[in-house]
């Protein structure tokens, strides 16, 4: 049976590189249903729907592999970047803060960025940087609300690299005082 899985964990993720997403995402599907708690099969099939346009089946995907593994980090990543793209606000935000993650990646007193996965730190700072300037852009605009929103996600992430938090959350709240005086 393990074997099994093995072949069709390999196959599924041959479709998937071949962007064949429809077959990958079956194979996927195919594995859970023996193995629900396979979390590379569950995010490999979050992602497939994302793929497909099923960002909402995608995120439900993530959140079961949250569920069984909440140190995913590529997870968290690829949940947060979704739910913002659907404006789960709270959801986003709480993803991008990585919470309780965080803790594991400091050593001799480092700072845990540097820990990260490679892969994981190019989608930080390719996010940080989309989430600076759709910050900038919506304050220019003045829409504060979708200010406030890329401010925090932009906070979430600029807390991994360790700088400029205080001044990020300075902001936000001169932002927040400005939308209620309007």
């Amino acid at each position: 049976m393990i074997a099994d899985i093995e072949d069709l964990i390999k196959k599924a993720d041959s479709k998937f590189r071949k962007e064949l997403y429809a077959e990958a995402l079956l194979l996927y599907s195919e594995i859970l249903s023996h193995q629900p708690q396979n979390t590379h099969a569950l995010f490999q099939r979050a992602r497939a729907k994302n793929a497909l346009g099923n960002v909402t089946g995608a995120l439900h995907d993530l959140t079961g592999v949250l569920e069984f593994d909440p140190s995913h980090v590529m997870a968290r990543v690829y949940r947060a970047d979704w739910a913002l793209s659907l404006w789960a606000t709270d959801e986003a935000i709480n993803d991008r803060q990585f919470p309780e993650y965080c803790k594991q990646f400091y050593d001799d007193g480092q700072p845990y960025f540097s820990s990260l996965p490679h892969d994981v730190r190019m989608v930080a700072y390719e996010k940080h940087d989309i989430y600076f300037n759709k910050a900038n852009k919506a304050e220019d605009e003045n829409r504060l609300n979708e200010a406030i929103l890329y401010w925090q996600a932009y906070h979430g992430i600029g807390g991994t690299f360790d700088y400029d938090s205080e001044l990020v959350l300075e902001h936000i709240e001169r932002l927040r005082k400005r939308l209620n005086d309007t």
